[in-house]
């Protein structure tokens, strides 16, 4: 599958994906979260990354690499349509994310899981992250070079 990369911090856009995407989510989103508040976090103090294959958004990724203190970003969300789950669209946000959170020198990911959500935690031991807490896991990004396929 081919996509395109694109950063937007519109709250619109970032609100229909994650209402499309909420029962996706386990827990879905909206039981831990008001999906209103949330995108607009996300479009404030957040980035977002989105990835578009014909014409039509099919992953999303919000994620925070401002906390110079600690060096550790964080991932809030990562989603990606049912329909394009295994085409490789999520090992590439957090690719691209690792690259935006080196470049404003960050040291290492950071993100929570549920612990029942095996499929997402097989994924992201894949991409390199550990647990470093009951639900936290992190990655060092510190000099790791990242590849991914986009048009």
């Amino acid at each position: 599958m081919n996509f395109r990369l694109f950063e937007d911090a519109g709250y619109e856009r970032i609100l229909r994906f994650l209402t499309v995407m909420d029962h996706e989510f386990f827990p879905p989103l909206h039981t831990r979260a008001d999906l209103n508040e949330y995108a607009r976090e996300l479009a404030t103090h957040g980035r977002n990354f989105f990835l578009v294959a014909d014409g039509e958004d099919i992953a999303h990724a919000g994620f925070y690499c401002n906390d110079v203190e600690s060096g550790v970003a964080f991932v809030s969300s990562v989603a990606v349509l049912p329909q394009c789950q295994g085409s490789e669209a999520a090992g590439y946000l957090l690719t691209r994310i690792a690259d935006a959170c080196r470049a404003r020198h960050m040291t290492a990911l950071s993100l929570e899981v549920d612990n029942g959500n095996t499929r997402a935690i097989r994924f992201y031991e894949k991409q390199g992250f550990r647990f470093v807490s009951d639900r936290v896991m992190q990655k060092d990004i510190v000099g790791a070079l990242c590849s991914g396929r986009a048009e």
